[in-house]
């Protein structure tokens, strides 16, 4: 069978992963319409640049960037294997977004290396949360400038974790966020670019939390998220990977790269709980990790 001519680029358009090109030197030299969906980036703010140029910036689950000496789409490249990962990519809006990749040199006639291909897709939890999204809105569940879930919501989703946990012995856990020095955010480069930090880290918390667990504005700049536990180790690595995806979370504005840390308070449900004293011990953890300097994390 012989295809039309401009068959494979018309195929690369329109499927539902996102792939570009790079020569050895990983000059970015073809960007598909799905990539420009999963990143937010045009092809004309990507075409000619190098993916490691304040573009998609990966990084893994410790917060470790990638571009320097791990980049899967490098070692493709050096090695002439294909190479395959599950990283954050960098979203133009600001928030990571977990992604699979599967980086393939590309060789010459000589079988030189002369380039790479990366194909890329989301792998967070899309379908669940716009169902999820759904249901919230029809309940005014929602918060109107993030679109997570309002406080209204966080408090029945304790409540029920609350029963859950006395009568089926279950475990969850509730993470207290605060964004340090916010209203210097406000105050510096205004409330458009404040709005725009709070909507960073919602979008990074909502892209990364498992599907069964609860992530909502609590008010202001404070989130809470309600998850479920194994082991009480589970607390401390949920609540790790998401403060090292928030401290490698930044937005550009002109040249500045604005980034924002937090002050976490976690800590375990238990069977003698209410919702307002498990949120008030949440609440006075991170308040703890304020006093040991900010951009610090508490448990108890």
């Amino acid at each position: 069978m012989i295809f039309p001519e401009g068959f494979y680029k018309i195929l690369l358009e329109n499927i539902n992963d996102g792939v570009y090109f790079t020569d050895k030197y990983r000059k970015i030299l073809y960007w598909n319409k799905c990539a420009v969906e999963l990143t937010g980036f045009s092809k004309r703010e990507v075409l000619g640049r190098y993916c490691k140029d304040n573009l998609l910036r990966h990084i893994d689950d410790s917060g470790k960037e990638l571009c320097t000496d791990s980049c899967p789409l490098d070692w493709a490249i050096k090695s002439g294997i294909p190479q395959e990962a599950e990283v954050y990519l960098h979203h133009k809006n600001g928030q990571r977004v977990p992604v699979s990749v599967y980086c393939a040199p590309i060789f010459n006639i000589k079988n030189e290396v002369i380039g790479a291909v990366e194909i890329f897709r989301d792998i967070s939890y899309v379908k669940s949360l716009q169902e999820r999204v759904k249901h919230l809105e029809e309940a005014v569940l929602l918060d109107e400038l993030t679109r997570l879930s309002n406080r209204r919501f966080l408090e029945l989703t304790i409540s029920t974790k609350l029963l859950e946990t006395k009568r089926y012995n279950r475990s969850y856990g509730v993470i207290f966020i605060d964004i340090d020095n916010f209203k210097f955010i406000n105050d510096t480069y205004g409330h458009n670019v404040g709005d725009r930090v709070l909507l960073m880290v919602a979008s990074t918390l909502r892209n990364n939390v498992r599907f069964y667990d609860t992530v909502g504005r609590w008010g202001g700049d404070e989130f809470v998220l309600v998850v479920e536990l194994k082991t009480e180790e589970d607390l401390k690595n949920i609540t790790f990977k998401i403060n090292n995806l928030i401290q490698n979370s930044f937005i550009m504005i002109e040249n500045e790269k604005v980034q924002a840390t937090l002050s976490i308070g976690a800590t375990i449900i238990y069977d003698n709980d209410s919702v307002a004293s498990v949120v008030d011990r949440a609440d006075k953890f991170m308040y703890e990790s304020k006093r040991k300097g900010k951009n610090n994390i508490t448990f108890g």
